[in-house]
């Protein structure tokens, strides 16, 4: 958390589509044994827009208006992780959020079971002063809440990034939780 949190306070943040740095395919990933799959088929899911869309969920209960970034840096979209340029009219948004998925491991075929490693930063916008990060750990293996991981996979991920997230201030006039 960046010392000068309270006087640079966003109340709009900008969330970029996931980085995904491992070498899994991870648009696509499917659960379930191979009889799951044979005769019902396996539930498949998107783990970057899931991580995604939990991080505007998780910024959204904190007070935190959210906007959907619509290109990663370098398609067409400012990387605002560094000082937007002079004379660049500012964007409707005073941060931009990243996520990377650092690491990703599953096991797909006879357990359920899932770890992937990630990366938060948030920075304020147009300066780029870095406002929040770490780096978090999302996992489950059989015998935790439940005893497969196929149809919690979403609320695996939701929880993770709202512990990711606890320590963000609530965003100034959001109402207290």
């Amino acid at each position: 958390m960046n010392p000068e949190y309270a006087r640079l306070a966003p109340r709009t943040i900008e969330v970029m589509p996931v980085a995904n740095e491992t070498i899994q395919q991870l648009s696509d990933v499917a659960f379930g044994g191979l009889l799951q799959r044979a005769i019902i088929g396996a539930e498949t899911y998107d783990v970057l827009n899931v991580l995604r869309g939990s991080l505007e969920e998780s910024l959204l209960r904190k007070g935190y208006a959210v906007r959907p970034g619509e290109t990663e840096p370098g398609r067409g979209a400012p990387d605002f992780r560094r000082p937007l340029p002079e004379g660049m009219p500012p964007p409707p948004f005073d941060a931009a959020c990243y996520a990377t998925v650092k690491e990703w491991s599953s096991d797909r075929t006879s357990v359920d079971s899932m770890y992937m490693r990630y990366r938060i930063e948030i920075y304020r916008v147009p300066t780029a002063e870095l406002l929040y990060s770490g780096d978090f750990v999302c996992d489950h293996l059989v015998g935790d809440d439940t005893s497969t991981l196929s149809g919690s996979v979403v609320s695996t991920i939701r929880r993770s990034v709202r512990r990711a997230l606890s320590a963000l201030p609530e965003a100034e006039g959001a109402p207290q939780s």
